[in-house]
């Protein structure tokens, strides 16, 4: 296994991107899906004699991932993905069920259209 905890998305590109190098890949879906974004967890799978070579395209791919996650964090934390708006406040009062649902997660409300999300 040379990754795991990958999106749908993000276990199709690393596969396309093993392929492009010779190496073939088998993905296979795990565990349950994640609390927030409902997203299935897959890892991926190479023969033993390339897992180096694979190795280090998956590191640089998972590092590449990384990066993009935090730069969509960051701009979320600046800026209403629904209108743009740069008008936001951070929710802090929250019932105690909320509190336990949102927990370690900062939850954010647009002044503008009303929208919430989370980081």
């Amino acid at each position: 296994m040379i990754a795991e905890y990958l999106n749908e998305s993000e276990s199709s590109e690393l596969s396309e991107k093993l392929k492009a190098e010779g190496i073939g890949p088998s993905v296979k879906r795990h565990g349950l899906p994640r609390f927030f974004g409902l997203d299935v967890n897959y890892k991926v799978f190479v023969d033993r004699a390339d897992f180096s070579k694979a190795e280090e395209i998956a590191g640089q791919f998972q590092e590449d991932c990384r990066k993009k996650r935090d730069e969509a964090t960051l701009l979320l934390t600046k800026q209403c993905p629904r209108c743009q708006s740069i008008q936001l406040a951070k929710i802090e009062k929250m019932s105690l069920l909320e509190k336990m649902r949102f927990f370690r997660v900062t939850v954010w409300r647009c002044k503008e259209c009303g929208s919430e999300w989370y980081t």
